[in-house]
């Protein structure tokens, strides 16, 4: 099962050195009935707008600065996108005055649903304070029996529009170490793409590229219908493509794996505190149940935090299934960043701490 932990989590599972790979890329990466449902656009950035006339006379310059203002104008009303892009006459990182606009509308519409997730801290789906940022970016080193393994690295990218639909893209990539690849090879990277104002995913999709296997799944979810979709190929090394295809009925307001891990922060954290969110994934609907543990500061290469300690669990059908203990160290600020994680598996733990912030 493809759980929380799975974020966390580098595989090394060969004793021995690889080879060279040799798979079918062209065939595995096809995402062609995916790109039929799904359109993802990148938004320009707004053109910034001309001096005005009462700053060109402060300039001394007034002639020159009127000539530039013209201009500018005429730049922007030529401006072409390209096939993937769209213009965006807004900021594509919402500024303050968008985030309170966005917030009373939704205030004024219906009650914050579902029912089974907290609402303090909350405007209708929107948190009051947003606690991520376009551009940030939190490393983390990634090890295994005190032996560094790899880095893991969570980014928010630019927005993008799905759809048409203004949405956040939060990544996610796996490298191992130089001195892991000789046994194993991974350089994994997995993206989601979530409405900006309902905080619902639209699509996920996961890129694996590792020494015994390639694959690639990608991932729709219809709120409107509370429907999904899964295309998943993938191929092991020295094995024919396998090819899937999955839909399943969701229920409403559900997350999926990447998404929750920046949807938990939305939450406002408190020891004692369980919080809990639906999880559609792989034809499965899992009850996501995060507890708040206890409150601890911790020493990193990236400073010293304040922190929330929080383990996620996952009810699945109704039935508590075991995927091994999971902790998230949380800031206990407005921006509640990832800084430390632990994944207890079958031998030993994975362990990561943060290396890296940036705002």
């Amino acid at each position: 099962m493809f759980s929380f932990g799975f974020l966390f989590l580098l595989i090394f599972v060969s004793s021995c050195v690889t080879s060279d790979k040799d798979f079918d890329k062209q065939k595995v990466e096809d995402a062609t009935e995916f790109e039929e449902v799904v359109k993802i656009e990148s938004i320009d950035e707004p053109t910034p707008e001309p001096e005005t006339e009462k700053n060109s006379s402060k300039s001394g310059n007034k002639k020159s600065d009127v000539s530039s203002k013209k201009k500018d104008k005429g730049a922007a009303k030529t401006v072409k996108t390209s096939k993937n892009k769209v213009k965006s006459p807004k900021e594509t990182t919402p500024s303050k005055s968008e985030e309170k606009s966005a917030e009373s509308s939704l205030k004024t519409k219906v009650p914050r649903q579902p029912e089974l997730e907290d609402d303090e801290g909350f405007e209708g789906r929107r948190p009051k304070k947003v606690p991520y940022r376009v551009g940030e970016e939190i490393v983390l080193g990634i090890s295994y029996f005190a032996v560094e393994a790899g880095k893991f690295t969570m980014k928010v990218e630019p927005m993008k529009q799905v759809n048409g639909k203004k949405s956040y893209h939060f990544k996610y990539i796996i490298k191992s170490s130089p001195l892991f690849n000789m046994f194993y090879r991974v350089d994994d990277v997995a993206e989601t793409f979530v409405d900006y104002e309902s905080l619902l995913p639209y699509s996920y999709e996961i890129h694996v590229d590792e020494s015994k296997q390639v694959r690639e799944t990608r991932t729709y979810f219809d709120h409107k219908t509370n429907k999904a979709t899964m295309w998943d190929s993938k191929q092991k090394k020295g094995e024919d493509v396998e090819k899937k295809k999955i839909e399943w009925d969701i229920l409403s307001y559900s997350q999926n794996v990447f998404s929750a891990a920046y949807y938990l922060r939305n939450f406002t954290l408190k020891v004692g505190k369980e919080l809990k969110v639906r999880v559609g994934h792989e034809g499965k609907n899992i009850v996501m149940t995060a507890k708040v543990i206890r409150r601890e500061e911790i020493y990193t290469d990236a400073g010293k935090f304040d922190t929330f300690v929080v383990k996620p669990q996952f009810n699945i059908e109704g039935k508590f299934k075991s995927v091994g203990e999971n902790y998230l160290w949380l800031t206990a600020d407005d921006r509640k960043f990832i800084v430390r994680l632990e994944s207890k598996i079958k031998i030993g733990s994975i362990v990561g701490e943060v290396q890296k912030i940036k705002k």
